[in-house]
Order: structure tokens, then C-alpha cells, then sequence
């Protein structure tokens, strides 16, 4: 009796240097992050600024708007399309009732912009809902809010879509509707490309860190490990890592990015007959798999720094809320997984944009 009382004890005084040698690492990687957002603020200012200033000169030359305005067909099949993918989505339980809403607004913004906008999120969609449901039996097990289907609500379709969503507005309302070219080079083209990677960027970031989770704690067959100590932690925690899910990860950004590719090959408006001085296409399936890489591991530290996750001794799963039951395993109560989806997104659209911006080949 009395060896199994010491051995208890041992076990509180373990568990009780995890939690503080946790809680200081997730210390150490809020400092970090904080330290990392200065750069990426000022990246944000350059690339508004820029926009601000193209966005002028061609209101200087009297071609602000350089496609016509969507027509009353466009419209109109805008808004059977985003009721057709958004009942479906409802129907298969990959939205619920709010989630289904707010997706009818997203995608009838998308497809009214540009066509090749519209083709991103519906792969996105498609492929994001697919995974959702693979190997659910397992995800159950594991998953303390699983849902079946996912039944994404307003909040997430609004982290996943909106920065797309406004990107599309702004698109419709300075340069009209339509698909053009990706060329920095050009006045003309500067502020249309700027906002169409923004749309792959923040889609590919989405997509590579559903594919990451969604893959990784279905069939990873390892231990993932704390992004900030690489030191292992169960199948679900924030911040958890793995080879397949990161492979996965770069994966679906690059179909997001191959989607955007094919649909400018296709739609692309050509009346300026510019296109064989235009610069190459093709790189943006590169910062597409880029931003799904990149995207899932600023989605990883957001997780494992400023989100929380902790063990359930009742339900033996991982919860990201803090309770009486729980063991602390990584990061601080700040944002919800919304809100880090939401800021990852936002960062990687910045990171990649201004990447595009400065390195896009002539």
C-alpha cells in the first residue's frame, strides 16, 4: 500500500514537471511569434500601399475598371451555381444550416469575380469535405468535438472563405469580372495578380492544413511531435506534426494551386491579344504547394502556442478547453481553432503574395 502511495506521488510530481516544462515552451514560442508578426505587419503595409498606388495610376488613365462589369447571365448563374454546391454541402453533412448560408454568399462573390476564383474554392470544397469524411470510424476515436461530415458552421466557412470573399469584392469592384493573366510587370495586370495569389494563397493554406489533419491523424502511422519541442504528443494536439501530414500538406496546396493553372489556361480573357508576351503561368502551382506547406505549419505553432490542448482522463481524447480533468499538454486558452485557421490564412496570404510580388519570373 504504502509503495503504491509513493508511486502515485511520483507520478503527480512527473506529471506536475511536464505541465511547467510545457507551459514555459509555450511561453518561449508566444515570444517568438510575436517577434515574427512585426515583419509580416510591415510585408501587410508594403503590399496595400502598392495596391493603393496601382489602383491610382490606372484611375489617372481612365482604366480603373479593366473588364466589364458581371452581366445579367453571369449573375445569374453566380447564383444557381453557390445554391446548388451550398444545398449539396448541406445535404451531405459537410455544412450545416448556418455553415450552408454564409457559403451561398462566399461562393456567389467568387464565381461573379472570376471563373478561376470560383474553380479554386469549389476544389478546395470538394476535396476538403472528401477528406473530412475518410476514415471517420478513426477520427472518432480520437476526436473529442467530432462531428459526422464535419457540418462546418458560418464561423468556419467565414475563416476558410472569407479572406477569398473579400479579395473577390475587391476584385469586382476595381477591375470587373473576369479571368486575366498572373503579371506583375504591367500596371494593368499589377493589381488583378496581386489579388488573384491572394486567393490561392489563403485557399491553399485552408486546404494544406484540412489535408495535414484530416490525412495525418487518419493513417499516420508515428507519433506526431510538438512543433515548438519536437518532443511527441498524442494524435490530435495542437501543434502536432508528422511526415505524412506535412507531405500532405504541400499536397493540397499544390492541387489548389493546379486548379488556378489549368482554369487561367481555360478562361482566360485574351481580347488584349497579349498572351504569348505574357510571363509564365505555371509558378503559381508552386506557391499554391508552398502556401499549403507553409500554411500548415504556422497553423501548427499558432496551435501548439497560443491555443490550448490538453488530455481528458474521463474521455481519454484531447480537448482544446481547459477543465478539471485535464492535463496540460501544450499552449496558452488565447484563440479558439477558428480564430488560429482564420490568422494562419491571413499570414500565408501575406508571406506568399509578397513572395509573388518580388519573385515571380519575368
Amino acid at each position: 500500500m504504502a509503495g503504491k502511495t509513493v508511486s502515485d506521488r511520483n507520478d503527480r510530481n512527473s506529471q506536475e514537471d511536464d505541465v511547467a516544462t510545457n507551459q514555459q515552451s509555450s511561453f518561449v514560442a508566444v515570444i517568438i511569434l510575436v517577434l515574427g508578426l512585426l515583419p509580416i505587419i510591415t510585408a501587410a503595409v508594403v503590399l496595400i500601399n502598392n495596391f493603393i498606388s496601382h489602383n491610382n495610376k490606372l484611375a489617372i488613365s481612365n482604366s480603373a475598371i479593366i473588364l466589364s462589369s458581371p452581366s445579367a447571365i453571369r449573375i445569374a448563374c453566380a447564383i444557381i451555381v453557390s445554391l446548388v454546391i451550398s444545398i449539396r454541402g448541406f445535404r451531405k453533412k459537410s455544412l450545416d444550416l448556418s455553415g450552408s448560408i454564409t457559403a451561398i454568399l462566399v461562393g456567389f462573390c467568387m464565381t461573379l469575380s472570376n471563373t478561376a476564383f470560383f474553380v479554386v474554392l469549389l476544389t478546395f470544397f470538394l476535396t476538403s469535405s472528401r477528406l473530412t469524411k475518410f476514415k471517420s470510424d478513426i477520427k472518432r476515436r480520437i476526436e473529442h468535438d467530432f462531428k459526422e461530415g464535419g457540418q462546418r458552421n458560418w464561423v468556419q466557412v467565414l475563416c476558410n472563405g472569407g479572406i477569398p470573399c473579400v479579395a473577390a469584392i475587391i476584385y469586382i469592384a476595381t477591375i470587373g469580372s473576369g479571368t486575366l493573366p498572373l503579371n506583375f510587370i504591367r500596371i494593368k495586370y499589377y493589381n488583378p495578380s496581386l489579388l488573384a495569389v491572394s486567393v490561392v494563397a489563403s485557399l491553399g493554406c485552408c486546404a494544406g492544413d484540412t489535408w495535414a489533419s484530416e490525412i495525418g491523424s487518419a493513417i499516420g502511422s508515428r507519433t506526431p511531435r510538438l512543433i515548438t519541442t519536437l518532443q511527441p504528443v498524442p494524435v490530435g494536439t495542437n501543434g502536432g506534426v508528422s511526415m505524412i501530414g506535412t507531405i500532405s500538406s504541400a499536397a493540397g496546396g499544390l492541387v489548389i494551386g493546379l486548379s488556378y493553372y489549368i482554369s487561367i489556361l481555360w478562361c482566360c480573357d485574351r481580347t488584349d491579344n497579349m498572351w504569348d508576351k505574357q510571363p509564365p503561368q505555371w509558378p503559381i502551382i508552386l506557391y499554391g504547394a508552398f502556401a499549403g506547406f507553409l500554411g500548415s505549419m504556422i497553423d501548427s505553432y499558432l496551435g501548439a502556442s497560443v491555443q490550448y490542448s490538453g488530455y481528458c482522463k474521463e474521455s481519454k481524447k484531447i480537448i482544446h478547453h481547459r477543465t478539471e480533468n485535464s492535463l496540460h499538454i501544450s499552449g496558452y486558452a488565447i484563440l479558439n481553432n477558428h480564430a488560429v485557421n482564420f490568422v494562419s490564412a491571413l499570414i500565408t496570404t501575406i508571406i506568399i503574395s509578397y513572395g509573388a510580388v518580388n519573385y515571380w519570373p519575368a
